[in-house]
């Protein structure tokens, strides 16, 4: 018997030995298997590690932009900071109560000049009809008071109203700054001072 004969039973060719070996028989499917294996593993943590690298990448995305906003808003509360500053050293409650001595000052003299006329025309008047020293002086003089009286509320009226018109301005216009300053990322000194001047004329 030839053991090298393929068509003689129970010849190499047909024994375990030899289908094992190198080149035939069932250890290559399970060499390319293991090689398969292999692949996927790689692949899978390839996968892995792709996904792992997006997920650092929108973590810090998310983190750069969380410390963006954190300096914008800290430089915006900054901006804002200066303008609330600047306005409550300029439009203190002294300055709002000046305002209002300003403008008695202004209308008080012109009405306390028609108090003075009206008293000298009263008297002219009562003694060009010899009522000097009677009832109807004090009924006139008293009439002068009222109107008298009643003109001084007004101008205080006024004052008190003007100084509230001025705070609603004064109010807006720093609001005004302060939504332009967020909304223009950006401090405009010259068009505060502008605005700030304007709200208070020499």
């Amino acid at each position: 018997m030839n053991p090298f004969d393929y068509r003689t039973p129970g010849s190499l060719w047909g024994s375990a030995a030899f289908k094992g070996s190198s080149g035939g028989g069932g250890n290559d499917s399970t060499y390319y298997d293991n090689i398969a294996n292999d692949e996927r593993h790689a692949l899978e943590a390839r996968e892995r590690q792709r996904e792992e690298d997006e997920r650092k990448l929108r973590e810090k995305d998310a983190k750069d932009a969380r410390d963006a906003e954190t300096a914008r808003q800290t430089k915006l509360k900054g901006y804002e900071s200066n303008i609330n500053n600047r306005f409550d050293v300029m439009f203190n409650p002294d300055w709002y109560k000046q305002r209002e001595t300003d403008y008695r000052s202004l209308y008080r003299p012109q009405l306390d000049d028609q108090f003075s006329k009206s008293q000298k025309d009263l008297t002219y008047w009562l003694a060009d009809r010899g009522t000097l020293n009677s009832s109807v002086r004090g009924e006139k003089s008293g009439e002068l008071q009222k109107l008298f009286d009643s003109g001084t509320r007004k101008i205080n009226d006024s004052a008190l109203s003007m100084t509230n018109d001025t705070k609603g301005q004064v109010a807006n216009a720093r609001a005004g700054l302060i939504s332009d300053t967020r909304t223009a990322n950006a401090f405009d000194e010259p068009t505060v001072v502008q605005t700030m001047a304007s709200l208070a004329p020499p």
